[in-house]
């Protein structure tokens, strides 16, 4: 009888700790943002890998890590760790820490064909990493992202023109004593993160000549900076011959970076809230513009793109930031969506820190 009566009460407790997971999972998932939960639906398949819909649904090593990221954000341990697990089986192939940058949605047979990497990927999963770690108390997320922090710092930095500056990637980029340099790279809240993981005087300088260069690169009526630059040994910028003289879809990145880590300096930002009211009057801001003729794109930019005009603009008037928060919507390619995310991610995060303080 007694031996009944405890087969009961051990059964019923394990019912009830089955309801309190189950109930634990919903609640998670109702927490989880509906921008989230759009973004995973639209863009993350079910064995981890990012769909860069804009590039013949292939893969970056740069939209892993914003997966990744946004899945912290989200306390999403599950998609974070599915994600991870596809970039490291799929892109962390080389003979180095780091990850092959792009995966060919359309050769099965072999998706990379080039093992060049992309920092802004690498550093944007070492972040996730990083901010996991601290999170959910996993000591291997931690270690990973040391790793590939440290080879970030030794391999992909140089001392030129007498700063220290981000190589985009491990080959193609120095050239004839010249660097070619994208500003976009220059991730500044992710830097001082780095600092605490890898305590190392090379995230200071990277940050102070991130501030140089993009004071330096003011091209056009409205002294923007360009997607791509060339740095020569004299710390000359000038406008890339490889690539489109635009301020585009990567340099739309520089103004919601400095924004994210809270450098407000109203030189950096003016020209962006310049750029938002010359636009705001037409009703209509391009996707791009011709910084060496003033010439703009013939079709609008994305909601992704004028969200951080908009946030831009708000920080430099004290403007209301959560009038500017755009949203995930059904229409959106990966990245107007994924500018999108990042964007409601640093409003949320730079809002936090200025009510502790």
């Amino acid at each position: 009888m007694i031996a009944a009566i405890v087969g009961i009460i051990s059964l019923l407790l394990v019912q009830f700790e089955q309801y309190v997971q189950t109930n634990d999972v919903e609640k998670a998932d109702q927490h989880l943002s509906s921008d989230w939960q759009l973004y995973k639906r639209m863009f993350v398949t079910a064995d981890g890998r990012v769909i860069d819909t804009g590039n013949n649904n292939n893969s970056h090593s740069e939209g892993q890590g914003w997966g990744m990221l946004f899945a912290v954000k989200n306390n999403d341990q599950a998609a974070f760790d599915t994600i991870w697990h596809w970039t490291k089986e799929n892109l962390q192939i080389r003979q180095d820490p780091l990850f092959a940058w792009c995966w060919n949605a359309h050769n099965t047979t072999r998706p990379i064909s080039d093992l060049n990497n992309a920092t802004d990927g690498d550093l944007y999963i070492a972040w996730a990493l990083t901010r996991a770690g601290r999170k959910w108390g996993k000591s291997e997320y931690t270690n990973t992202a040391i790793t590939i922090v440290k080879h970030t710092r030794e391999f992909m930095t140089r001392r030129h023109a007498g700063m220290t500056v981000l190589l985009p990637g491990s080959e193609g980029f120095e050239k004839d004593e010249h660097l070619l340099l994208n500003l976009s790279y220059w991730i500044f809240p992710a830097f001082k993160e780095f600092a605490q993981i890898d305590p190392s005087p090379t995230w200071d300088e990277l940050h102070n000549s991130g501030i140089d260069l993009i004071n330096k690169t003011r091209f056009g009526q409205w002294e923007l900076p360009s997607d791509w630059i060339v740095l020569s040994p004299s710390g000359q910028v000038e406008l890339s011959e490889d690539f489109p003289p635009r301020f585009s879809y990567d340099a739309i990145r520089v103004p919601l970076a400095l924004f994210w880590a809270d450098i407000s300096e109203q030189k950096l930002l003016e020209p962006y809230k310049n750029l938002s009211d010359h636009f705001s009057r037409l009703q209509s801001t391009p996707a791009w513009i011709n910084l060496e003729d003033d010439s703009v794109a013939p079709y609008q930019a994305s909601e992704g793109f004028t969200g951080i005009i908009a946030l831009a603009n708000a920080a430099q008037t004290d403007g209301e930031l959560k009038t500017t928060e755009p949203h995930v919507t059904e229409d959106q390619d990966y990245y107007s969506a994924s500018l999108v995310m990042l964007t409601r991610q640093a409003i949320e995060e730079t809002q936090h820190h200025e009510t502790k303080n």
